[in-house]
């Protein structure tokens, strides 16, 4: 059983032997199905319901609204299958398995943080200086952004390599120069997002641009 509670290096599965285990990967699955069933009923209803207007037609807020409900569909299936193997086989995945796992997990997070962080810069610039950003044809600048960028790092960190087990699930290693500057990226994104909406509710409100 030790044996089988440990990755090639050594890294020892989290909560085994005891129930931490369970309650871990039990409550991740329950949030992430509950995740999958939000992000598809929006989906649904917005591809069908809506509106009769393809996607790429219709305004930029509802645009925004699809593409965050498909990242956080991609999440939250990508990151269940990471749970539910190690729910199943009470173990690490050995590497052919688990860069795949970490990849996705690493693709999905860092493309969400940047897909949020352009919705408040647009909604900025759109509210406060009253501007459209230019985001190409069928968006294509937007999704280069959103999804290049952690692509690239994701591609660089199976390289290195610094995507792997970290025992509880699939991720980046929290060691190395790959991982401060993957960290680093994603607190910036935050923190400028939180930055952005202070900025732009200051500037609403002292302008009455919400009257």
């Amino acid at each position: 059983m030790a044996a089988g509670n440990e990755t090639p290096v050594g890294l020892p599965v989290f909560g085994l032997p005891g129930d931490d285990f369970y309650i871990l990967h039990g409550l991740a699955l329950c949030s992430l199905g509950l995740s999958i069933i939000a992000s598809t009923f929006v989906l649904v209803y917005l591809l069908f319901f809506a509106s009769n207007k393809p996607v790429r037609r219709r305004q930029i807020g509802e645009r925004l609204v699809v593409y965050l409900a498909i990242y956080d569909l991609c999440f939250s299936i990508s990151h269940s299958l990471d749970h539910s193997y190690m729910m199943a086989t009470l173990s690490n995945p050995p590497d052919y398995i688990c860069v795949p796992f970490a990849f996705l997990l690493h693709q999905f997070t860092m493309a969400q943080s940047l897909l949020v962080l352009f919705t408040s810069v647009n909604a900025m610039t759109m509210v406060v200086l009253n501007r459209k950003l230019d985001l190409g044809h069928n968006d294509w600048k937007l999704f280069l952004i959103t999804l290049g960028v952690p692509a690239s790092a994701g591609v660089v960190g199976v390289s290195v390599p610094y995507l792997g087990p970290s025992g509880s699930w699939n991720v980046n290693c929290l060691l190395g120069l790959y991982s401060y500057s993957e960290n680093t990226l994603i607190a910036m994104s935050t923190s400028n997002h939180i930055r952005v909406c202070f900025y732009s509710d200051q500037s609403c409100g002292s302008e009455g641009l919400y009257k």
